[in-house]
């Protein structure tokens, strides 16, 4: 045992300190209170470990949960404006032949023609040297499907995800049987 005054080494069965002569009977502890002691700590320990593991539980069920709502959140978010974008049109393989043999580009007859996507509408932009016409309009993915609607027209295409392009069917319009492809700008 050691003295609370002055911190001498004082032997258990004293009751004064021999330096200082504080009494230190009330310091002495009995088997019976040292075990009673060591039990109450040992409950109170395992008392707050069960409180920590169920709060360690319920910390961890809730991080899942809002981990779970993150990622939907995300995919709902992130599939409505995957489309989003710029696609230029792609010339058919006959006419980008017949202008690589004249060493021209569509742009060096001063025509530009793209459509661009954001959210659920489109714009369909072409431009000449003479003209600047932008047709507009909503537009519905439906997985690879697409619809194309303005007040007056109805038009359908697909989505090539590898690709990044759309396909315009114009088969349902005045001009039947043609197609045009666009293809998103990097």
């Amino acid at each position: 045992m050691v003295c609370p005054n002055c911190s001498t080494e004082i032997p258990d069965s004293a009751d004064t300190c021999p330096i200082c002569e504080t009494d230190v009977s009330a310091e002495k502890m009995t088997i019976s209170d040292i075990l009673t002691q060591n039990i109450m700590t040992e409950n109170e320990t395992s008392a707050k470990e069960k409180s920590n593991k169920k709060t360690g539980i319920i910390v961890g069920i809730i991080a899942a949960v809002l981990i779970v709502i993150a990622i939907a959140a995300g995919t709902i978010l992130s599939s409505k404006d995957k489309y989003d974008g710029i696609y230029d049109y792609k010339l058919d393989d006959e006419l980008a032949e017949s202008l690589n043999q004249l060493d021209m580009t569509p742009q060096d007859l001063g025509i530009e023609l793209y459509l661009e996507i954001k959210g659920d509408t489109f714009k369909m932009v072409t431009k000449t040297n003479e003209m600047n016409d932008v047709t507009s309009g909503n537009i519905k993915f439906t997985g690879t499907n697409i619809t194309f609607y303005d007040d007056s027209n109805q038009l359908y295409g697909t989505y090539d995800k590898e690709e990044e392009s759309i396909t315009i069917d114009f088969s349902t319009t005045d001009s039947e049987g043609s197609t045009m492809v666009f293809v998103k700008r990097k």
